[in-house]
């Protein structure tokens, strides 16, 4: 990951367990919007495109500035 992108997501990690743990609002965000789409590559086209999607809606959802035709463009997509 990028330096100062997200907390230290290893840190939250455990194994033992497999979950994660003490994560804040922000690494959450860093979850759904890039590393989702990464861990369901393996799953069908099909699938795999809808999580994709829905990492993109959850980017444009919170970027810094919003545009009327992008909120246009997101809720034709809604339904994908």
């Amino acid at each position: 990951m990028i330096d100062g992108f997200a907390s230290n997501i290893a840190r939250c990690a455990n194994e033992n367990k497999i979950r994660m743990h003490g994560m804040k609002s922000h690494d959450y965000h860093v979850l759904m919007e890039c590393l989702l789409p990464i861990c369901f590559r393996s799953f069908s086209e099909f699938m795999w495109n809808g999580f994709v999607d829905l990492s993109l809606l959850f980017k444009d959802l919170c970027s810094n500035t919003l545009r009327m035709n992008d909120l246009v463009k997101m809720k034709e997509n809604i339904p994908k």
